[in-house]
C-alpha cells in the first residue's frame, strides 16, 4: 500500500490533470484540424463523409469527457481515465496493428488514471481498482 502525505497527493492529482488535459486537447486539435485541412485535389475533406464526421465527433466527445472528469473526485477520475485508455486502445487496435503509436495514444490516459488512483488518498484505492 502506498501512503503519501497531502502535498505529494496534490502534486500527483495535478500531474494527472495536466497529462489528461494536454493529451485530450492535442487530440481535439489534431482531429478537427485534420478534418478541415485534408481537402486537397481529389481528396475530400474528412468532414464531408459520414464516417469522417462520426470520427471527429467521437474523438471530440471522448476527449471532452476526459477533460471533464479530470476535475471530478480523484478515484472517479482515475477509474474513468483507465476506461478511456481501454476504449482508445480498442479503437486503435480495430484499425491498426500494435506498435509504438499505440503507446503514444493510449499511455497518457492509463498513466493519468494510475496517478489519480494513487493520489486519491484512499487506502488501497489503486490496489482495488
Amino acid at each position: 500500500m502506498i501512503r503519501l502525505k497531502g502535498g505529494k497527493m496534490k502534486f500527483m492529482r495535478l500531474a494527472a490533470r495536466l497529462i489528461l488535459v494536454v493529451w485530450a486537447g492535442f487530440w481535439i486539435f489534431f482531429v478537427v484540424a485534420s478534418a478541415f485541412g485534408s481537402g486537397g485535389k481529389g481528396n475530400p475533406m474528412a468532414g464531408e463523409s459520414l464516417k469522417g464526421i462520426l470520427t471527429v465527433v467521437g474523438v471530440v466527445l471522448v476527449c471532452s469527457v476526459a477533460i471533464f472528469i479530470a476535475w471530478r473526485p480523484p478515484r472517479v477520475a482515475g477509474i474513468v481515465s483507465i476506461l478511456i485508455g481501454i476504449l482508445v486502445t480498442g479503437a486503435f487496435l480495430s484499425v491498426a496493428r500494435p506498435g509504438f503509436v499505440l503507446v503514444l495514444i493510449a499511455l497518457p490516459p492509463f498513466l493519468s488514471g494510475a496517478l489519480f488512483l494513487i493520489g486519491s488518498g484512499q487506502p488501497g484505492a489503486a490496489a482495488r481498482s
